[in-house]
């Protein structure tokens, strides 16, 4: 049944939109459904010549399981393939990839207007100023090669809208749990903080494995307040390192 592809894709499509139409995490509920339906009747996977299903149940291990390495590498090539970079977003790319093999801790700007080919940047200590276009591409190739070397990469925007560009990002305050409160409801001289006390899969997420990589979609439009509460998030966790 499940070597046939045709009636697996059906089967798996039961699953689809229960597992935020994620097909991993799909493909992995019908592989534990049928392994249960099997207990059920004194018999296993294996029995069968069937994969065991991977348990996912933290934040950590469903990151891990929907971004393997195959899958990522194939988004990238993929990716390659349909928008080959510019000579500017290949040195963008690059120094990206640098910064990841010596696990320098370095904070980059990218902007600039989509579709025009220019890009330029400038290094600054450990912040670099970059201009590029189509930076959403440049962004997701980025991430997936970030994930096809077996690396953590997460990525955030501003408003639900620009998050919407990218197949897995959340709003920033989702991501790191910033409380949402109305500037007439903030307590004077209270600063911003991750409220990640609460939920502490997405703290493993975060801070006991740290991520390797994130990406933050208009990051300059993000309250200020927000901006710093986010920079001493991550300094405190360069400093665990």
């Amino acid at each position: 049944m499940l070597k046939n592809d045709i009636l697996k894709q059906s089967l798996q499509n039961d699953f689809y939109d229960s597992n935020g139409r994620h097909h991993a995490l799909a493909y992995q509920s019908l592989l534990q459904w049928v392994s249960a339906q099997l207990s059920d009747q004194g018999k296993s996977m294996s029995q069968y010549g069937l994969p065991q299903p991977e348990i996912s149940t933290t934040e950590l291990q469903r990151h891990k399981l929907l971004h393997d390495v195959e899958t990522e590498r194939q988004e990238y090539e993929t990716l390659c393939r349909q928008t080959p970079n510019t000579l500017e977003q290949q040195l963008i790319f690059n120094a990206v990839m640098e910064a990841l093999q010596v696990n320098e801790g370095t904070i980059m700007f990218i902007d600039g207007k989509g579709g025009t080919g220019n890009a330029n940047s400038t290094h600054i200590t450990n912040i670099k100023t970059i201009i590029s276009p189509g930076k959403t591409t440049l962004a997701r190739k980025i991430m997936a090669s970030t994930r096809m070397s077996n690396l953590i990469a997460l990525g955030s925007a501003s408003t639900a809208l620009a998050a919407t560009l990218y197949d897995d990002f959340e709003t920033t305050h989702s991501l790191f749990k910033f409380p949402v409160v109305e500037d007439e409801d903030k307590e004077p001289n209270v600063p911003t903080e991750c409220d990640l006390h609460r939920n502490p899969q997405r703290e493993e997420l975060l801070r006991e494995e740290p991520a390797d990589l994130f990406i933050f979609d208009e990051f300059p439009s993000l309250d200020r307040e927000v901006f710093e509460a986010h920079t001493e998030r991550w300094k405190s966790s360069a400093t665990k390192q």
